[in-house]
């Protein structure tokens, strides 16, 4: 039996409240004997499930469903990948954007983040194969956001001062497509509302 099957007994997986200690904790690499196995097959189609189920979702990590686990997935237009024990190989340290960042750990919020412009991970897909992913504008910053999240940090330690501000319902209503995924998955799933 492999280590992942304690975490299957907390399925269905949810987001956890912003108050989960599990967010603030450096997440566990994923080992060899536990790829390709149905427990870690079953956290990750999980994991997808909440995230194509939120409006405004395009990036979700193990930390914030509960799961100490060096495991994120990103959605943005027609790239969705899931990455496994990711790492950062090279960053673009003087091309730097700075846009406001929200994130399903912390709902009803926004901040200004300033990030970089291009990154290139490393990991393991879905299947435990090699993966090497570059990213420009927004999803180099999916990339480092959802990085953070496995090294126990969240958005607003990385904020510009004074910048955090609560959404109204009708502003998180009217929050950018551009922030989500517009394949045809996510589409279909609008129209079925």
């Amino acid at each position: 039996m492999n280590s992942l099957t304690q975490y299957t007994a907390l399925l269905p997986l949810r987001l956890v409240p912003d108050s989960d200690p599990t967010l603030r904790q450096p997440a566990r690499a994923i080992e060899a004997d536990e790829l390709g196995s149905k427990p870690l097959a079953t956290i990750i189609a999980q994991m997808w499930a909440i995230l194509d189920a939120t409006p405004h979702g395009i990036g979700l990590a193990a930390p914030q469903v509960g799961l100490p686990l060096r495991i994120f997935l990103a959605s943005f237009g027609e790239q969705r990948l899931t990455l496994i024990n990711p790492v950062l190989e090279r960053m673009d340290l003087l091309a730097r954007i700075e846009a406001v960042e929200g994130c399903l750990s912390l709902p009803g919020y926004q901040a200004r983040v300033r990030r970089t412009a291009e990154v290139t991970i490393t990991g393991l897909d879905e299947h435990g194969k090699a993966a090497r992913h570059i990213g420009h504008g927004t999803m180099a910053r999916i990339f480092t956001h959802e990085l953070d999240h496995l090294d126990g940090r969240l958005y607003i330690d990385r904020m510009l001062p004074g910048t955090l501000e609560a959404l109204t319902p009708s502003a998180i209503e009217a929050t950018p497509s551009s922030r989500r995924s517009t394949t045809k998955r996510t589409r279909a799933a609008r129209a079925a509302r």
